[in-house]
């Protein structure tokens, strides 16, 4: 999923939508690192496949949503550089029309 600007959104919602990502990443961390420090505390001398393959989702979940936020990023930047050419146009037309003035 991408997230792109059109014609009649605004860029309050782009921030939000930033922010939620965000703080999805920030608990994801959080979670891992809870999870993986209490799997270390409590499991010391149990270390079988499950709490393996437990260590693996984490990590795979956690490079999906910096995955999911770098291709965010990708689509921020696309869209302020389009917004801002689109800004220098119009501020270009409008010296035009002041200097008719």
């Amino acid at each position: 999923m991408t997230y792109t600007a059109t014609a009649g959104t605004s860029f309050g919602n782009l921030g939000e939508r930033l922010f939620s990502l965000v703080i999805e990443v920030i608990a994801a961390i959080a979670g891992a690192s809870l999870s993986i420090a209490a799997m270390g505390i409590g499991g010391m001398n149990r270390r079988n496949n499950e709490d393996r393959m437990a260590v693996i989702k984490l990590t795979a979940a956690v490079e999906h949503v910096a995955s999911r936020l770098e291709t965010l990023h990708i689509d921020v930047k696309a869209t302020s550089h389009e917004t801002f050419a689109r800004l220098n146009e119009v501020e270009q037309r409008l010296a035009k029309l002041e200097a008719i003035r």
